[in-house]
């Protein structure tokens, strides 16, 4: 039961930090406002829980590794499943925004498509690796432990957002690196390649052979990738075939995740009509159903619930707001630093408890959830709004990237 309560604690510290954000901070008011009402502000109410979620998924994880030097599955059975559900969800986040907005149009320019990307994820990634980097030389007292060479090429694995053979390679003698930021990379290797494919998925999106034939070649391509990235064969369980391991990932991820999420926008661009209690309180109950369905069978070690995300995300892209929940300003102000919530709460976690080994664990919890929310709306500040304004003022980006 404490544990249960330390992870409500650091949820509720990090919800109340953005209800300041939201009403002190007039950046986060405005970006508030812009978003009320219709899909965005539900689906940016959406990306603030999912982002915490797996803030919360980490906490105690992250706890243990301090501590021990052991990273394990150390919170409750609830927030032990919560990072994977919400990895899926990001997924279809990713599939059904760019899907809807390929089913809805002429494909966008391969180049302004790009260029597009590039100033969404980049800068916070590339501040991100400049924040490991010099974080690693902080801890290691500025010792070089490995040779110039191996150091270069660890740096350059990471600016490679993990896509280089072998996946992150370690930073200057840190083992398993990738842990200083929760082992969250992996993910956006799987946003590029879709970004990768995009272009051809939007020309050819009346063409299900071709769409068909680009997915199988991607999980091809994934599978290989991964017989060579160390970290994922190092979580193999003795005796586990390799191969169906990886495939079991790509499908899931590929198949389960973007192709779910794309399922969803082509249901809603073929039917836009949905009955009118999707969106009103049977809708948002069955949401709720869902949800407590998939985290429960997870936490009881029930494979195969990733298919319970896809009812319960249809609903809110089809208009539910599971209540008027995913509609609150301060939810949708943690959607929108949700970005840099993912990205930078590992290293915030690792460093933030560290400093707190010796503070009662209450409040260092407490300290952890306000602060992982008040250090994201920094770097959203400092590394997000800029390029995203920056892109709407040129057309290149809209202002609202999904």
């Amino acid at each position: 039961m404490e544990a249960y309560l330390l992870e409500l604690l650091v949820l509720a510290a990090a919800l109340a930090t953005a209800a300041l954000l939201e009403r002190f901070v007039p950046l986060f008011r405005s970006a508030s406002a812009a978003g009320s009402g219709g899909h965005l502000a539900r689906l940016e109410g959406l990306r603030g829980v999912l982002a915490l979620a797996v803030v919360v998924h980490h906490v105690h994880p992250m706890q243990s590794y301090v501590h021990t030097g052991h990273w394990g599955h150390t919170g409750t059975p609830v927030a032990n499943t919560l990072g994977g559900l919400a990895v899926t969800a990001f997924f279809y986040l990713s599939g059904f925004l760019f899907w809807r907005k390929a089913l809805r149009g002429a494909p966008t320019p391969a180049k302004e498509f790009f260029l597009a990307r590039a100033r969404r994820i980049a800068p916070a990634y590339l501040a991100l690796v400049a924040a490991v980097v010099a974080y690693v030389a902080i801890t290691t007292n500025f010792v070089l432990r490995v040779p110039v060479w191996d150091l270069v090429r660890g740096i350059g694995s990471w600016l490679a957002f993990g896509l280089a053979p072998g996946g992150l390679l370690d930073l200057g003698g840190v083992d398993r690196s990738f842990l200083l930021v929760a082992g969250v990379i992996w993910t956006l290797r799987y946003e590029w390649l879709f970004y990768f494919c995009f272009p051809l998925l939007a020309r050819y999106k009346a063409n299900i052979a071709i769409l068909g034939l680009v997915a199988v070649g991607l999980i091809a391509l994934d599978v290989a990738f991964l017989q060579t990235d160390r970290d994922f064969m190092s979580q193999a369980v003795a005796g586990e075939d390799s191969i169906r391991r990886a495939l079991k990932r790509s499908v899931q991820t590929i198949i389960l995740g973007f192709g779910g999420g794309m399922a969803v926008a082509a249901c809603l661009h073929r039917w836009p009509k949905v009955p009118r209690w999707t969106q009103g309180a049977a809708g948002g109950a069955l949401v709720v159903l869902c949800a407590v369905a998939a985290i429960g069978l997870r936490a009881a070690h029930v494979q195969g619930t990733s298919p319970l995300v896809f009812p319960a995300f249809f609903l809110i892209a089809a208009g539910n707001s599971v209540f008027g929940l995913l509609e609150r300003p301060w939810l949708r102000v943690a959607g929108t630093v949700s970005y840099s919530v993912y990205l930078f709460h590992g290293l915030f976690l690792h460093a933030s408890l560290t400093l707190l080994r010796d503070v009662p664990v209450p409040l260092a919890m407490g300290i952890v959830g306000a602060g992982v929310m008040a250090f994201a709306a920094v770097t959203y500040r400092l590394f997000e709004h800029p390029f995203l304004a920056a892109g709407a003022v040129s057309g290149t980006t809209p202002r609202r990237a999904p």
